[in-house]
This record gives structure tokens, sequence and C-alpha cells, in this order.
């Protein structure tokens, strides 16, 4: 993966290996959106408790309403929110991380384009925490589409 993120080096300090900084952020981010899917496990339950059972079958239980996706959702992406956190975090090391060993903080100092170090220090954790913020949206609309397509819509709260 190192030859992948060559041509993002010139967005982290020197020396940072940025295809492990990347490869965290994938990691975070499939953990994340694993324990999202805990939405998933919310509707069903609560799908189920518009049904009752019968000889027959399934049937739905007149005039009940299912639970609002904001409560069905509640704590879901959570995980994803200390993602984008951790992520933003990341750019408090990365200057610490020019004061470390060669001081090479004044050599940035000194460089033409006074931005660089905060280019450099700010420029993927801002990116990684859009990306997961991005990701986490797009999630929660396919669980609202989830929400609104498969419950019967006499049972949709208003």
């Amino acid at each position: 993966m190192r030859e992948k993120t060559k041509w993002l080096e010139k967005y982290a300090p020197p020396g940072i290996d940025v295809s492990t900084e990347i490869a965290w952020l994938i990691g975070g981010n499939v953990l994340a959106t694993l324990h999202s899917m805990m939405f998933l496990v919310h509707y069903v339950t609560a799908r189920g408790e518009l049904y009752e059972r019968r000889v027959s079958g399934m049937v739905l239980i007149e005039g009940t309403v299912i639970r609002g996706f904001g409560e069905l959702t509640a704590g879901v992406f959570l995980s994803m929110q200390v993602v984008c956190i951790i992520a933003l975090l990341v750019s408090v090391y990365h200057y610490f991380y020019h004061y470390q060993g060669s001081k090479m903080m004044y050599l940035m100092k000194r460089l033409p384009d006074k931005w660089e170090v905060h280019k450099r220090c700010l420029a993927l954790p801002i990116a990684g925490s859009c990306i997961t913020f991005v990701w986490m949206m797009l999630l929660k609309m396919i669980y609202y589409a989830i929400y609104i397509l498969c419950t019967p819509s006499q049972c949709l709260p208003l």
C-alpha cells in the first residue's frame, strides 16, 4: 500500500508513515460501520413489534406505529463520531512530531511557504475526518431509506 499512498506524503510531516495512518483510518471506519449496523437489529426488533403471531401467520396489529427513526439510530453512529474526533486529534500529534528528535519545526518555519507546516499537519486529519463524516451521512441515508421503504406505510409515525 506504500506505493499507492506515495503521492500523499507531501500532505504529511516528513518521516510520517502515511500508509499506516490511512490503514488505521480505514480500520476505524470498518469497525464503526459494523457498529452502525446495530440499526438493523433495532429496526428488525421494532418492525417485529408491529405484528402478532396467529395460526394463519403474522398479522399486522391495527393502529400500531413503529418507533421513530431517531430512537432506532440512537447511539449507532457514536463510533463514527469517535473516529472523526480521533482523526482530528492526529493533527495535534503531527504538530508535536515536528518538535521531536531533530527539531525539524525550526527548519519547516524557514521554508518559503509559511503555511507548509500547517498544510502538512492538518490536511490528512481533516480529510480523514471529512471522509468519515460523509460516510456516516451516507449510511444514515441508507438506513432511513430502509426505514421508510420496509415499514408498512400505515405504521410510519407522522
